[in-house]
């Protein structure tokens, strides 16, 4: 799962913050509780590149089942920083490397089948409840708001990449 520190500027009562989180997620202002703040911007931490008490740098990876906290994975050890963004530019993990890169453009293709998870998520919601299950529906409810806030990021990045 990708994890991202997001930017988080209020137009209420102008504060500014950050919050980490599996997605490109809106946020509530934790100053005067405004509701559903879009990031400003936001750094891709999924790969970050650590160094090691022995002079290694370790590339490590938040894996998929990364929720509430990154969960790094260490995926390999190198002799030098470049050696790590190297290998790290080879996967094709990052298109810019020393801690964080650019969100990437999205196409129509990704947008449309973000809208259709929102209906399934919708739907998925909405038989939870008529399953009277609210342990799942308070999980249905949280993915939701994370695909919801991926939507309106996604429009960003669709007016980003010309589409």
């Amino acid at each position: 799962m990708a994890w991202f520190r997001n930017q988080y500027h209020c137009p209420h009562c102008r504060s500014s913050w950050t919050s980490e989180w599996s997605a490109t997620c809106d946020d509530d202002c934790p100053h005067c509780g405004a509701r559903h703040m879009s990031p400003t911007s936001s750094d891709d931490l999924t790969d970050i590149i650590e160094a090691a008490d022995d002079g290694m740098f370790v590339v490590k990876r938040s894996p998929p089942s990364a929720e509430h906290e990154p969960g790094y994975v260490a995926i390999g050890r190198f002799r030098s920083r470049i050696a790590a963004e190297r290998a790290m530019d080879g996967e094709g993990s990052a298109t810019a490397w020393r801690g964080r890169r650019r969100v990437r453009p999205a196409t129509n293709r990704q947008a449309i089948a973000l809208d259709l998870a929102i209906a399934r998520l919708q739907g998925a919601r909405a038989e939870a409840l008529a399953a009277d299950c609210p342990a799942t529906v308070r999980k249905i409810r949280a993915a939701l708001k994370s695909a919801e806030g991926a939507k309106r990021h996604m429009a960003r990045r669709l007016v980003e990449a010309g589409s």
